[in-house]
């Protein structure tokens, strides 16, 4: 008995990982559609990330008029874009994304502009920078996060051609002008730092601004960071539990998982 019990659970077990992505997808977004709550397992989420043709699937989901199958199209393939281990699919996934982001809703469109900012820069090939200059050029919800992650991709030709459209003072104005600063314009980066010179050091000093700096990977900004770092002044108070978290604003490096 023990031994029939043992088989039947190895035959489960494979049944599970030998599951294409559709037959995992398909009742998991149908539930969503209607509005049930539904969660894949680990050895599901597994299964998907070892299918090198997860995301052709995944295009139907992320591609549909229901809000809440998209949303969760969108939620998945960015996780599963993040961690998959095949180059190819990882593109495949990026260029769902920004798809996604073409058609979506606002609520949409803010779910890929951060999902886009977990890759690396060498999972945005050339169709992927062309889908989002175009994007970009829409002008379109959350573009001030768009332009953080062409200025991340280092797309600063592309990011020079659109100043003209952004003259007026505005958080999108400030967002294309850091973006550009991560690219290594050089008037961007002396200006910011004269304006953060004149900055006080305190707490809403690390909450908003360093996150900004950690963002340009530039010289200058990184070692007036470092020289804040190394100095005993105390000008902001001990982080608690009640501290807010930093605001995100840069892209943060992925580590390469074993055997890439």
């Amino acid at each position: 008995m023990r031994t029939k019990l043992i088989a039947a659970f190895l035959l489960l077990c494979f049944a599970v990982q030998a599951q294409s992505p559709s037959k995992i997808l398909k009742p998991h977004f149908k539930k969503i559609q209607k509005q049930k709550p539904s969660r894949l397992s680990k050895d599901q989420a597994n299964s998907l990330l070892k299918d090198a043709d997860v995301f052709q699937v995944m295009g139907v989901y992320t591609r549909s008029s229901n809000e809440a199958v998209q949303r969760e199209a969108v939620r998945l393939t960015t996780k599963l874009g993040v961690e998959h281990e095949v180059e190819r699919s990882r593109k495949v996934a990026v260029h769902l994304l920004l798809e996604a982001a073409k058609s979506g809703s606002s609520v949409i469109q803010y779910q890929v502009a951060h999902g886009l900012q977990k890759f690396q820069v060498s999972d945005f090939d050339e169709l992927a920078r062309k889908l989002l200059v175009e994007h970009m050029q829409t002008k379109p919800n959350h573009i001030d996060e768009f332009f953080l992650t062409a200025g991340f991709l280092g797309m600063r030709n592309e990011l020079e051609a659109m100043r003209p459209e952004y003259r007026k003072r505005s958080a999108t104005r400030r967002a294309l002008n850091l973006a550009l600063t991560r690219c290594g314009n050089e008037q961007k980066i002396e200006s910011m730092m004269e304006n953060i010179e004149k900055i006080p050091v305190n707490d809403q000093f690390v909450y908003e601004v360093v996150p900004m700096m950690v963002y340009t990977r530039q010289r200058p900004q990184m070692d007036f960071l470092l020289n804040l770092i190394m100095s005993n002044k105390r000008s902001c108070r001990p982080v608690g539990e009640d501290a807010p978290v930093l605001l995100r604003l840069g892209h943060q490096e992925r580590p390469v998982p074993r055997g890439r």
